[in-house]
């Protein structure tokens, strides 16, 4: 789906992994080692994501079912 979002042209440093099932897409960043998780709208740019966890671990930990 990252190749249908045209994610490499647009966000070239993130991966986006999933959505909330509404207008937010998450993505790791794969600019680095690091698996700070962002939070992007999938309409929008670079400078509208915005980290809402610092590893997937935590991501994991902090989704509420």
């Amino acid at each position: 789906m990252n190749g249908g979002y045209n994610v490499a042209e647009f966000f070239p440093q993130l991966f986006f992994i999933g959505t909330d099932g509404g207008g937010e897409a998450y993505a790791f960043n794969i600019s680095g080692c690091d698996t700070t998780v962002f939070e992007v709208p999938f309409i929008g740019t670079p400078s509208d994501a915005r980290m809402v966890a610092s590893s997937f671990d935590s991501f994991v930990a902090g989704v509420r079912i």
